[in-house]
């Protein structure tokens, strides 16, 4: 496969900080549209990375925003969310960036760079995984008895000032036939892609979260839990957590 340019430099990293505390992590944020042309082209990159990474068993997550701003070109995407666009706007000025556009991706909180930028996210991942951590988030999850709630506990090791800890539950595999726009006649496959997504300020080191979900989301076998936290406002993410529902 030639797409595994950064293998290589990422997969090397981990055995240099054996040692340390906390081990370093990448946060992948893809912001994506069904009505974008590019954006396919995006989930099979970012489908290459969660691969690689998953065969050499390193600490690289990905999630998948999808955002409004392509719904009035032609197809209305059914993953879309003017609070993920809205996510994006400030994720983007934190990086200097005024423009938003998809796909558009930051690593750790990094970034706001094109989608099929392959080399600097590359780059990103790399830097990534040769920082050791400086917070540890670890989580827990239960579905409540008789509710539509997934109650989350969480502890965190590192100071809390100014930081949020956000929770995204992803369905970690959508096929989708688009009808329409840009992407009419294409059955796109999408990863891990936002389906719920809360946030808390931070106020103790150990809490408790409860996560709504709708009624069709009760069966969690297709999904997943991410946790995660970030500066105030977006900006650099401290720490990750995962939970897959099997």
């Amino acid at each position: 496969m030639k797409n595994i340019f950064f293998a290589i430099i990422f997969f090397t990293t981990m055995s240099v900080f054996a040692q340390q505390r906390f081990y370093p992590q990448a946060f992948i944020e893809l912001y994506s549209s069904e009505g974008c042309e590019n954006c396919p082209y995006a989930d099979e990159f970012t489908k290459q990375i969660m691969s690689i990474a998953d065969s050499a068993k390193q600490p690289v997550y990905v999630i998948d925003f999808h955002v409004d701003i392509w719904d009035r070109s032609g197809w209305k995407d059914p993953y879309s969310n003017s609070v993920f666009t809205t996510r994006q706007i400030k994720c983007a000025e934190k990086n200097n960036q005024p423009a938003i556009f998809t796909p558009m991706v930051f690593v750790n909180g990094e970034g706001a760079i094109p989608g099929g930028a392959r080399k600097e996210i590359g780059n990103l991942i790399n830097k990534a995984l040769s920082i050791p951590r400086t917070h540890r988030l670890v989580t827990n999850a239960n579905m409540v008895e008789g509710k539509t709630t997934l109650s989350v506990d969480y502890q965190i090791i590192g100071k809390i000032d100014s930081i949020d800890i956000h929770f995204a539950l992803i369905k970690r595999l959508i096929k989708q036939n688009v009808t329409a726009g840009d992407n009419k006649g294409k059955i796109l496959e999408h990863h891990n892609v936002v389906m719920v997504f809360e946030s808390d300020e931070l106020k103790s080191n150990n809490g408790h979260h409860d996560l709504n979900l709708p009624t069709s989301y009760i069966d969690l076998h297709e999904f997943a839990l991410v946790t995660f936290l970030q500066k105030k406002g977006g900006g650099i993410v401290y720490s990750v957590d995962e939970l897959l529902f099997k």
